[in-house]
């Protein structure tokens, strides 16, 4: 049996750090479209010098750069890149984790949980306390 739409699974937690993120596969048309959106206030992208695959592949965005940084540590980057098309979203205490445009077989559930215990692992872990921990990046970084 096999659902069709988007593979996804939400789990409410306590985040601590940046109230409001998301991040989402980038694509040119899309890029396109948010970097006109971005003149009018919208959240810029933020990208990783340390990290160019993430910063092509990936659109980060949010109302904290400075805590989303601190909370982007090089694990969870790198989980970001060994996992193409991954979309996740902060909003308060929510974490929403998925994939979009694709779907997921009953015999794959335990294979996707797995996927975002450990998602939750790197956010939750002492070095992903983004309100305690020192930045893996500079403001060089910022492009």
């Amino acid at each position: 049996m096999a659902v069709r739409g988007t593979k996804h699974g939400s789990f409410g937690t306590t985040v601590r750090g940046p109230a409001h993120s998301q991040v989402s596969p980038d694509s040119y048309w899309k890029k396109v479209n948010t970097d006109i959106l971005e003149l009018f206030s919208r959240p810029r992208d933020i990208d990783f010098k340390s990290h160019p695959t993430f910063s092509k592949n990936y659109r980060l965005c949010g109302d904290d750069e400075g805590a989303i940084r601190r909370l982007f540590t090089t694990d969870l980057l790198n989980f970001y890149e060994q996992h193409p098309g991954l979309c996740t979203e902060v909003a308060g205490n929510k974490l929403l984790y998925y994939y979009s445009a694709r779907h997921i077989d009953s015999a794959d559930i335990q294979n996707f949980l797995k996927e975002a215990f450990r998602l939750l692992e790197l956010i939750f872990s002492p070095q992903g306390d983004c309100n305690s921990r020192t930045t893996n990046t500079t403001p060089s970084d910022r492009s």
